[in-house]
């Protein structure tokens, strides 16, 4: 690798010209300047063309594409990674930002250590009036969170968690080109949980306690309200990936049982459903649409009585009085 590596910036955009003028500032205002950064436009209809050319800067590429939609988000990501031509390859959605030590501090990883294949950090939770909700740690240990010996992550990513939240990764290009890019699974709209999965069998991972990225929940996202729907067909990847992987996982001598792995996603699917209500509630809640949050707490009390019962209780009173939970530990 160069000492000073080119970073690919990935962005698919659609729709995105409340929050996409935030996102640019903050690649631009990065210390880390030898990057390139593809934005791929999935056909947008409101002014975030208009907004993206408005910056005169030769290292962003836009491009725009007829629609293709949320279900074929892999595909495009895949088209901006061909188009791409850097040593490191992020990932950045139109919606979210980054603070302006992201590039410097994971590249240096990189440039230190030749194991590393992929690095990741922290995300602070933000809602759609850029207010700092909650900061997202992994919580895993050490083994896991570097993947160290090769194949530990996948222990994690077995239980259905994503603990490594796409905004913070950089990826080596040399193992995103030798898995063939970004794995696609029919009926999962997401690039990363994945293509980490595939990574794991391939090397190191690095793990930065800090805040490397601002990840904006909102009803507007692809995942949200989708956990139940993701996981269903995240397991079913899994136990099909159980399979194909089989001979690759005996040789690092890792074994899972897949009707052991089959009953404990049952068990997953369950859990969520148990909390669907509550957790759409609360998304609901942070971005202040207070009637829609309240009627999703109305349900979760309705359809189940479990240990989310007080806090959906606790969640209207918070819709009445117009409260947004916080917890106000982004600080970067």
């Amino acid at each position: 690798m160069k000492s000073k590596p080119l970073v690919s910036i990935l962005t698919p955009v659609y729709n995105v010209e409340r929050y996409i003028k935030k996102c640019i500032h903050s690649v631009l205002n990065q210390t880390y300047r030898n990057w390139e950064w593809i934005i791929i436009d999935d056909g947008s209809t409101d002014n975030t063309p208009k907004i993206i050319k408005s910056f005169d800067d030769p290292r962003i590429i836009y491009i725009r594409q007829k629609r293709k939609g949320v279900e074929k988000i892999v595909e495009t990501f895949n088209i901006a990674f061909k188009k791409s031509t850097g040593d490191l390859i992020a990932l950045l959605a139109g919606d979210d930002y980054w603070p302006r030590y992201k590039l410097d501090l994971q590249v240096k990883i990189f440039r230190e250590d030749c194991d590393v294949i992929l690095c990741y950090g922290d995300v602070c939770i933000i809602n759609v009036f850029d207010e700092r909700i909650s900061r997202r740690k992994p919580k895993a240990p050490k083994k896991m969170l570097y993947n160290n010996p090769i194949g530990s992550s996948l222990k994690m990513f077995f239980l259905l968690k994503n603990f490594i939240p796409a905004p913070t990764l950089i990826i080596r290009r040399d193992i995103l080109e030798k898995i063939g890019g970004f794995v696609q699974v029919d009926g999962l709209p997401a690039e990363d949980f994945p293509t980490l999965i595939r990574l794991s069998l391939e090397g190191k991972f690095y793990y930065i306690p800090k805040i490397l990225a601002f990840y904006r929940k909102h009803p507007l996202s692809i995942s949200f309200g989708k956990s139940l729907e993701f996981a269903k067909t995240s397991s079913k990847f899994i136990l099909d990936f159980l399979k194909e992987y089989n001979e690759r996982l005996s040789s690092l001598n890792i074994h899972f049982n897949d009707i052991i792995i089959k009953k404990l996603h049952e068990k997953i699917i369950r859990e969520l459903a148990a909390r669907y209500d509550f957790v759409v509630g609360l998304s609901y809640l942070i971005n202040k649409e207070y009637d829609k949050a309240r009627r999703y707490f109305i349900n979760q009390l309705k359809n189940y009585k479990n240990r989310y019962t007080i806090l959906s209780i606790l969640g209207i009173f918070a819709t009445y009085l117009k409260l947004t939970p916080r917890v106000p530990v982004c600080v970067v």
